[in-house]
């Protein structure tokens, strides 16, 4: 006689469900309650990495957007090209550190040469692309006057004559002149005004290349001044070195 079988019903273990369950519940009850007390709201943005910008002038805007925000919520992309965008920066990189602080980190364009006249400032890099302004010169910049019209709207500016006008100056400087004052003006001429009433006249064009313009200028200066003679002007862009006494 054969037995009958019972479908037995599967038995559901509740603590397998229970425990987690109670686990997430109190996370979610514990977060809600660090949210509403405000652990979470962004209080502090840390900026490190400037020097032609200020980091707390950049921190205090940042923060004017915001500050007390849910950390969680800050688009980190979005800030990111916020300030990739301000054309400062060529690089920035932003970390959320809980529970309540951003901080970033910039790179900004590489300054060489910033250009000025009466009216503006023109900044370029070391290949001579044109950069956004900075509100300041970089102190490892050099900073020269220029009288070129048509450098104020070019993208690009002749690098070659800012580096030979960098050559000139620097070694003029280490033998002891007083620059006063660096021009940059069209065809590649480089005009230097010293203290006094002298002005020595090259050329980043001239067949002469810059270092011997350079030394070649301090050697007719040397000779002339222990004549006594005042000099107005050395111009060594040519063959012949033209030379102006002051009247």
């Amino acid at each position: 006689m054969m037995r009958r079988t019972r479908n037995r019903t599967p038995e559901i273990r509740l603590g397998k469900f229970y425990f987690p369950l109670l686990f997430f519940l109190f996370l979610a009850v514990f977060l809600i309650i660090f949210l509403k007390a405000g652990v979470f709201n962004v209080k502090k943005v840390i900026v490190e990495g400037c020097e032609a910008t200020s980091c707390n002038d950049v921190a205090s805007q940042i923060e004017k957007d915001i500050l007390n925000k849910i950390i969680f919520t800050v688009k980190v992309s979005e800030l990111k090209n916020s300030l990739l965008s301000s054309g400062y920066y060529s690089n920035v990189s932003v970390e959320k550190l809980l529970p309540s602080t951003m901080k970033i980190k910039v790179k900004e364009f590489s300054v060489r040469f910033c250009l000025y006249d009466e009216e503006s400032e023109i900044q370029v890099d070391e290949n001579g692309h044109r950069l956004k302004a900075f509100p300041n010169c970089p102190p490892t910049a050099s900073r020269f006057r220029y009288s070129v019209e048509s450098v104020k709207k070019a993208e690009q500016v002749d690098i070659s004559q800012l580096k030979s006008a960098e050559i000139v100056r620097n070694y003029l400087l280490s033998k002891e002149m007083g620059v006063r004052e660096v021009e940059i003006k069209a065809f590649g001429v480089i005009e230097l005004n010293f203290e006094g009433e002298l002005k020595g006249i090259f050329s980043s064009q001239s067949k002469r290349d810059i270092e011997t313009q350079a030394v070649l200028f301090y050697e007719v200066y040397k000779a002339i001044a222990k004549e006594g003679k005042h000099l107005s002007s050395i111009d060594v862009r040519f063959d012949k070195v033209v030379v102006k006494y002051a009247k």
